[in-house]
């Protein structure tokens, strides 16, 4: 989100001899973050003071933005929506501002709000700054909403005036957006379109992080049956980039770990799969709360690769498969622990294991009794 006021500036609007003193107060401690002595404040200044029209905007600004902050959404959005309907004849940039602070606690009124402003804009001949901005604004709300397509539509519109104002910061940032939007409704080909342009503009601006980003949802897009060597020279990008900087212990990293190990995995280089496995895990077991079905998933992968390499080492394979099923286990997921099991019974039965093959078969008896 833009920035949604600028208090200082706000503030030389409505300063006056017998307001000074609160409003300065009022101003330092917001900058600060000391939202709750904000709304405190506040209701003290209403109460010694005689507060004209345009500092009770301003200070329901500051308010609704405070309680936001302190995660109490509901008395934010009431403020807002109060302004909003007392307010009947606000300007665009007025709206603006009610509609950037609903966002922080509601995003269907900030879509209420920023729906009607881009109405007022279109008719006013606003600049393509501020329509692209409140477009983009309202695209946010879409998306925060789940509304991806719609989303698209916004951004879409957004991107038209940029791209017109030559702003290569928002072109790169709304093309990854409207790329990530369709991935997630499973548009591939339009996905594929919008995070390419977004990955060679990162290249081009060196904006690590979106280059980053775009770099993995493609290789994530591209399937390994059709483009097998795009998506592992993607991944080896990602990784690379993911090594230069302060990222080697991160999540992220562990994920494009595992991706390159199934790369491997998925080609039966098990040898090769391997060493990318071991990493993955070891970075996802440091982590505070661990992904229970995501290790165990990787754990069933990882043991098939000792038991499938060329010289199989069985001790490890079961030790592996053994993991698998107590992270499923902890992952709560039924259905992934049913096929689990079953496949770690099959394969005590493939090395002639009859005391864990047994064994098992009386976990996945005890476990379906108890359905």
């Amino acid at each position: 989100m833009l920035e949604i006021i600028n208090i200082d500036k706000a503030l030389t609007k409505v300063l006056e001899k017998h307001n000074f003193e609160g409003l300065s107060i009022l101003r330092e401690e917001f900058k600060r973050g000391h939202y709750p002595n904000v709304v405190a404040k506040i209701g003290d200044f209403r109460k010694q003071n005689k507060v004209g029209l345009d500092v009770e905007h301003l200070l329901c600004y500051m308010e609704a933005i405070s309680y936001a902050e302190m995660k109490e959404y509901i008395s934010s959005k009431e403020i807002i929506q109060k302004q909003y309907e007392q307010r009947t004849n606000a300007t665009s940039d007025e709206l603006i501002i009610l509609g950037q602070i609903a966002f922080l606690s509601d995003h269907k009124l900030c879509r209420r709000i920023m729906s009607k402003v881009v109405m007022m804009c279109e008719r006013e001949g606003a600049n393509e700054i501020k329509l692209a901005r409140c477009y983009m604004i309202l695209g946010e709300a879409e998306e925060n909403l789940d509304k991806f397509i719609r989303a698209n539509k916004y951004y879409k519109k957004a991107l038209k005036h940029f791209d017109n104002l030559a702003e290569d910061k928002y072109q790169l940032i709304l093309h990854f957006k409207i790329g990530q939007n369709y991935a997630k409704v499973n548009e591939v080909e339009e996905a594929i379109a919008y995070l390419t342009k977004a990955r060679a503009i990162a290249e081009q601006k060196k904006e690590h992080n979106v280059l980053l980003h775009s770099t993995i949802s493609l290789a994530k897009l591209y399937t390994l049956e059709e483009n097998k060597q795009l998506v592992y020279n993607l991944l080896k990008e990602a990784l690379t980039i993911l090594s230069e900087g302060n990222n080697r212990n991160t999540v992220l990293f562990a994920e494009v770990l595992t991706d390159i190990g199934y790369y491997h995995f998925y080609d039966e280089n098990y040898e090769l799969a391997i060493p990318f496995y071991d990493q993955a895990t070891r970075l996802y077991e440091q982590q505070v709360l661990r992904p229970s079905t995501k290790l165990g998933m990787i754990y069933m992968q990882f043991a098939y690769c000792f038991e499938k390499q060329n010289k199989p080492n069985h001790l490890v394979a079961t030790e592996y498969y053994e993991k698998a099923i107590t992270y499923f286990k902890q992952g709560n997921n039924q259905q992934l622990l049913e096929e689990a099991l079953a496949d770690v019974i099959t394969y005590f039965e493939r090395v002639n294991n009859k005391k864990k093959k047994r064994q098992y078969e009386d976990k996945m008896v005890q476990m379906l009794k108890a359905q």
